[in-house]
């Protein structure tokens, strides 16, 4: 429909793929894309919206914040908030810094329930693993272990997950929310 139509174009036009040079004329910019990422987090949001039925904003920034940055992906399900991280990069180009960002936007916010996110269909085990119980090593004598829960998806405390896309993203943020909210379940 049209009214779907524009909400596409002014989407490409935030974030800034699309050009108008006239006012009949829409054209993608010919540059370099250097990230990927805001388009992942909006695509990571309509799924929750589409396939779960909730709220989802991509790209939160709140004033006045210690932890810095922005909050990739904020939801509110069966009323616990959702905090998502989201990773376009593969694993050898993220930083333990922003891992230890992720952990102080925890801190900071308190959601109940938290998820890095990785695009990738590499092993979790040989880099992220390690980097996030350096980091919570390094946050605590008692750090909490990673456990495994299953192929390449992990958990730490029952409510900090760190998932891959290897099978399927909404496939995998499925198996977070059901081990999440299995043990809520009243």
């Amino acid at each position: 429909t049209v009214e779907v139509t524009q909400k596409y174009i002014e989407f490409l036009r935030l974030v800034e793929l699309l050009e108008e040079p006239d006012s009949l004329v829409y054209r993608l910019k010919k540059r370099p894309i250097r990230s990927f990422g805001t388009t992942l987090e909006w695509f990571i949001a309509e799924l929750f919206i589409r396939e779960f039925g909730v709220e989802a904003f991509w790209g939160v920034k709140f004033k006045g914040t210690r932890a810095g940055g922005d909050y990739d992906l904020l939801t509110k399900m069966d009323g616990s908030l959702l905090y998502m991280e989201i990773k376009s990069s593969p694993p050898k180009q993220v930083l333990d810094s922003e891992i230890a960002a992720f952990l102080r936007r925890i801190d900071e916010l308190h959601p109940e329930i938290s998820i890095f996110f990785m695009d990738t269909d590499l092993r979790m085990k040989d880099k992220m693993v390690p980097m996030f119980e350096e980091q919570l090593a390094y946050r605590s004598s008692d750090a909490p272990p990673v456990k495994r829960m299953e192929k390449e998806l992990f958990s730490i405390a029952d409510n900090i997950f760190i998932i891959n896309a290897s099978g399927s993203i909404q496939g995998n943020i499925e198996r977070v929310l059901s081990r999440y909210y299995g043990p809520h379940i009243s």
